[in-house]
């Protein structure tokens, strides 16, 4: 059948004639594959009478083909994972009537059109306009704009200012334009993703506060943010989005999914996964997890929802597909707290088949099952892939058979259909067979969003060979979906004080905490037994490791080696610096991110006998509670007794001011149900939350004890407390111990240091290379396969046999200090685990201490032959070389040996902006009377200067004109709270806005402008 012209018809004389052709067998592919031939040509929608399609769709059309300067023709740019803005001119906004009539609302042009959404009186669209795309992904930028669809009028929603942190650096006026001597950004605003929100808000995207991915894949981090339909408001409600996120979508039941970047820690570059979020930024939660594997560079993007709450989410390889892959779908996940995930091990999937899909001819066909893979998850295109590789040919014997496409865009759609975008062929791949047709993209529709086996069984509505029809959006109000005006309206957290005594009204805080540590499902493709909550598995896979990275913390699992569940002792929470691109470069850690230590928390408890409470499982009690700043990224790790990492979440966290999130009930414990946190001792009203806003508490010596609380011996060193957030870095904090107590033997300067091992490694150079390149070509992955020495030596830094970044119980320096083995592995083989033990990487331990005793006693004889004697290391000293190790070995570029106290502007630079709330006014529209105006401020860094609060008005306060300061009118009060009661109660204001900025003491300034209305029904009452 021709594919040249529109065929969109409601009626047809033949349709009875089609419908009875199309395929009605329901057995599964992975039975019939390879004995009936796949169909790979779909039928026009009107071929099935019982679809109705009276309804315009919107869609962006796309240049098929762009010529280049030289007059050659490529395939036109589609945005992806790898490559958000990767984009051509002349991309158009059209709407499809039933008829098959189009009718152009936006042209592209020199710009282009991308992610309409439907308003939900389905009267006006939103959109992202690209600007220029032919001056470069740098250049041109991005912004959201709404047409009201019947009068074509069309609103700007954002703007292109960057608003980067200010203390970062000495910045040009506008962060973007070349001035002599200051500093820019190279690239331009990109505010993209719109999706309307209930209560007039739209949620998007945007790279505005000039972050660099911690990968640098994408190069900028895209963060989630809020603003009102007019564009007033915007609040950035995605502080955990360090790495970035693309295209949030409302669900029915008011919370927002998008797809996330995990690439934390020392997990892949490119592991995108489906979270959700309310729209105020509180209660993010995991919807798909990003575990596909270590080496995986497919990821989770393109989300909607179908008519009856079903998520559909796509699976593709970045970069080469463009975009295209298979879909899945998921059940909306249940709201009575039964457990939502399969366990980590890929065995206890019930059903495998349901996720089947065809791979490539070099790929291999059959599920794609993931740790924590969401109960009920089934494929629902199951011909496709979503690997970097060629479709499946219909005879795979014969490479010129047909081949069946990728799928893209997906969009519910009225009674329960799935609008898809469909390219046949081999599909946009970097693998398999080549020279097959370019992208060829339409729009389709898959019935009733159930599994198809073929391509032949979607629908088509539209495509015209001309271009590639791209994001087709059914035009109808919200109702006609959904069966409902709009989606649920979330309360948002109120920062009113009436959360927890530990939150005073308007604090710039959060709470956070969990029922318990040994409920934890972190082991690496473990599974839970019956009569416990703690994963286990095979106990060599916490070992495991390829040349790149360990796999034990890629796949899923964060155990650092074996442990059990009485090793727990503490958490620690970690602050998570997201670095401005312009100083990004000036330090280094595994994560590429600066992490602070907020604090250590003891969990072990203990009554007047010395027992430990049981928690709700019958396991000792190690719940707990801590404040925490607001809108940061941080993060937990478990710890033993010595403070070294026993796990660790390898995910950027949040709370909202105000927030309090102790419900995850376990540590990654997804396949059961959550410990109510309300059954446990950190929720008895004798529990002291620890405070880590006004100082860090730090595991220490027993005799250093600052706390003040009752431990025990057997669990328990101590506690003792410093002024902010906890920093360690190797050329201020390690290098110094090293070189006091360590090199006087382990130098490169001895023909034959003791085990060969180098402890000045900056000293250890290649010829033509300084240790700053050296290290930083060597530390990362080529460290994991093994090199093991450099001129016959082994520099410490470079060989993970010494150090494992964030594994300091893994390290074999750490086991030299502190004179045993750390890691809880015994090298005899573990029955049933005989094979894996010979695939273990599995190094012995001598038993010998360093420094040794002949050195501490002055007896050891140096190179030169003379006695060396050396200070034994203190506790302090071990804690804070397993620290740096922890901490993913962090090392400062910009260090000055000369002013080691010095900030600098690498590592130990305050890169994060302060937290600022504003509680009263509300934004929006107040039927209450506003009778005062509260602030909360904090920093977690180089902590707030007060001189630099700004509070303006447009309107008159306390008899002060509109437009001067009124911060020194304000009351200063305890938890970082600043109050200003007004003499006459505002009852009607048709709008005010209140502008509200703050500065750290580094220059970092955050700023809050509120626009709102009041129309007093009543008094507040606070």
């Amino acid at each position: 059948m021709s594919r040249l012209h529109v065929i969109f018809i409601v009626g047809c004389a033949l349709a009875l004639a089609f419908a009875t052709s199309l395929r009605a067998d329901d057995e599964p592919l992975s039975k019939r594959y390879g004995k009936v031939p796949l169909d790979a040509e779909p039928k026009p929608v009107a071929t099935d009478p019982s679809i109705k399609i009276d309804y315009d769709i919107v869609y962006v059309r796309a240049p098929r083909f762009v010529k280049e300067r030289d007059g050659r023709e490529r395939p036109s740019k589609w945005p992806e994972i790898g490559h958000p803005t990767n984009i051509d001119p002349g991309y158009d906004l059209v709407v499809l009537h039933p008829d098959g009539a189009e009718e152009v609302l936006v042209t592209g042009g020199k710009d282009s059109v991308a992610d309409p959404y439907v308003s939900f009186d389905g009267r006006s669209v939103y959109y992202t306009l690209f600007h220029n795309p032919a001056s470069g992904e740098w250049s041109g930028g991005a912004d959201i704009y709404r047409i009201d669809v019947a009068t074509h009028q069309i609103s700007q929603l954002t703007q292109q200012i960057f608003t980067p942190n200010t203390g970062a650096a000495d910045w040009s006026s506008d962060f973007r334009t070349e001035e002599k001597g200051k500093q820019r950004l190279p690239y331009a605003v990109y505010n993209m993703n719109p999706c309307p929100l209930p209560g007039g808000r739209v949620a998007f995207v945007s790279n505005r506060d000039g972050f660099k991915a911690p990968r640098g894949y994408p190069v900028y981090s895209l963060q989630l943010h809020v603003m009102d339909v007019d564009g007033s408001n915007v609040e950035k409600i995605g502080h955990l989005n360090v790495a970035g996120a693309l295209h949030p979508v409302i669900l029915k039941d008011g919370r927002i999914i998008f797809s996330s970047l995990e690439s934390q820690g020392i997990r892949g570059s490119i592991q995108w996964g489906i979270w959700s979020i309310h729209p105020d930024g509180s209660n993010w939660d995991s919807v798909v997890s990003a575990f596909l594997g270590a080496g995986a560079s497919d990821g989770w993007h393109f989300q909607t929802q179908l008519s009856d709450g079903t998520i559909v989410v796509e699976l593709y390889y970045n970069q080469n597909t463009a975009g295209f892959g298979a879909h899945f779908r998921l059940p909306a996940p249940p709201d009575d707290g039964t457990p939502r995930f399969l366990p980590a091990d890929l065995r206890a999937n019930p059903d495998p088949d349901r996720m089947f899909l065809l791979g490539g001819p070099i790929g291999g066909t059959g599920p794609r099952l993931f740790s924590f893979q969401p109960i009920g998850m089934e494929s629902i295109t199951r011909f496709s892939t979503g690997s970097d590789q060629t479709t499946l040919l219909s005879d795979p014997k014969n490479k010129n058979s047909a081949r069946v496409g990728k799928v893209s865009h997906p969009c519910g759609a009225p009674d329960n259909h799935l609008l898809t975008v469909w390219t046949p062929g081999s599909g946009p791949s970097g693998g398999g067979f080549q020279g097959g047709p370019p992208t060829d993209a339409g729009i389709y529709l898959i019935k009733d969003g159930k599994p198809i086996d073929e391509p032949g069984r979607m629908l088509l509505i539209k495509n015209d060979p001309r271009f590639n029809e791209q994001w087709p959006r059914p035009l109808v109000p919200y109702r006609r979906v959904y069966g409902v005006d709009e989606p649920a309206l979330l309360a948002p957290v109120v920062n009113n004080g009436r959360q927890s005594a530990q939150l005073p009204e308007g604090s710039p805080f959060g709470l956070v905490g969990t029922s318990s540590l040994s409920k934890r499902e972190s082991f690496p493709r473990g599974r839970v037994t019956e009569g416990s909550v703690t994963a286990t598995g095979n106990p060599y896979a916490a070992f495991s490791v390829n040349s790149w990275i360990a796999l034990n913390w890629a796949d899923q699992g964060a155990d650092a080696g074996l442990y059990q569940n009485e090793d727990i002792h503490a958490i620690r929470i970690l602050a998570m610096e997201p670095a401005s691109s312009v100083v990004a470069d000036r330090f280094y850690d595994r994560a590429n991110e600066r992490l602070r230590i907020l604090g250590e928390i003891p969990v072990r408890k203990f009554d007047k006998d010395g027992k430990q409470p049981l928690d709700p499982d019958g396991n000792p009690d190690t719940s707990f509670l801590a404040r925490v700043p607001a809108d940061i990224a941080w993060t937990f790790q478990t710890l033993d007794k010595d403070g070294m990492v026993l796990n660790m979440a390898q995910t950027w966290h949040q709370v909202r001011p105000g927030e309090v999130r102790s419900n995850c009930g376990g540590c990654h414990a997804h396949s059961q149900k959550p410990t109510e946190f309300k059954l446990t001792a950190a929720a008895k009203a004798d529990y002291r939350p620890f405070d880590l806003t006004a100082k860090t508490p730090l595991l220490t010596t027993r005799a250093a004890d600052e706390s003040g609380r009752q431990w025990d011996e057997k669990h328990v060193s101590g506690v003792r407390f410093e002024k902010g957030p906890k920093n360690v870095e190797y050329y201020r904090d390690v290098r110094p111990i090293l070189q006091r107590s360590c090199v006087a033997c382990h130098s490169h300067k001895a023909e034959k240091p003791p085990g060969g091992l180098v402890l000045d490694p900056e000293e250890d150079l290649y010829e033509s290379k300084t240790f700053q390149d050296r290290f930083r070509q060597v530390h990362g992955h080529i460290a994991m396969s093994g090199l093991s020495s450099v001129k016959g030596r082994v520099p410490f830094m470079i060989n993970p046999r010494y150090v494992w970044d964030f594994q300091s119980r893994r390290s074999l320096l750490v086991w030299k200090i502190y004179g045993r083995r750390t890691d809880g592995l015994n090298l005899a083989p573990v029955k049933g685990f005989e094979d894996e033990h010979k695939k273990a990487i599995a190094i012995d331990y001598d038993g010998k201490s360093m420094p040794p005793p002949d050195a501490l006693a002055g007896t050891f004889k140096g190179p030169d032959g003379k006695p060396i004697k050396v200070e034994p290391l203190s506790d302090e000293d071990q804690r804070t070389i397993t620290r740096w190790i922890d901490l993913g070995s962090p090392i400062d570029w910009s260090y000055d040996p000369g002013k080691p106290q010095a900030p600098g502007n690498g590592w130990m630079l305050d890169d994060q902006r302060p937290t600022l709330t504003l509680t009263y006014p509300q934004r929006g529209r107040n039927e209450v009377s506003l009778s005062r105006m509260l602030i909360g401020a904090y920093d977690v860094g180089t902590g707030i200067d007060e001189q630099s609060l700004n509070v303006t008005a447009d309107f008159e306060v306390n008899g002060i004109p509109a437009g001067q300061n009124l911060a020194g009118k304000f009351q200063r009060k305890p938890d970082g709270v600043w109050d200003l009661k007004l003499t006459r109660p505002l009852i009607a204001l048709p709008k005010g806005v209140v502008n509200v900025s703050v500065k750290d003491r580094q220059g970092n300034l955050t700023r809050i402008e509120r626009t709102f209305s009041i129309e007093a029904r009543t008094a507040q009452k606070f």
